[in-house]
Order: structure tokens, then C-alpha cells, then sequence
């Protein structure tokens, strides 16, 4: 479990990148619940995202807007 700043603090949309597959349909279900407008990334994330886990969460300005 690790967190930190996105590359830029303009996004207008929360999105995740998948970065290995194994094992992550019960974890994007979660994403679901508490991101309920995620959208799934495909494909190489920016550089600065650090892929060394399973799923990286950028949380965009619509996110105040869920609640």
C-alpha cells in the first residue's frame, strides 16, 4: 500500500491503471464502490506513476462530486 501526489493536480476524471491482472477483479469491484465514475485505463500509465503494485488510483476532480 503506498500513496502520493499525482504527476499534475489537474485531472478532471478519476481513473486507474491495471498493472498486472493477476488477481484484480475482487480489488476493481472495491474501486467500484468507492469510484463509482473509474475509469479503466489501457494501457502504459504517464511517466511518474509508480508501477511497482497492482492497480495505481489517480483521483480527478469528479471525485467531490461522488458524495
Amino acid at each position: 500500500q503506498y500513496y502520493a501526489n499525482a504527476d499534475k493536480k489537474d485531472y478532471e476524471n478519476t481513473h486507474y491503471y491495471i498493472h498486472r491482472a493477476e488477481n484484480t477483479r475482487e480489488t476493481e469491484e472495491v474501486i467500484k464502490l468507492f469510484f463509482p465514475k473509474a475509469i479503466k485505463i489501457k494501457g502504459d500509465p504517464p511517466e511518474g506513476i509508480d508501477t511497482d503494485y497492482d492497480i495505481s488510483i489517480v483521483v480527478g476532480k469528479d471525485y467531490k462530486d461522488e458524495f
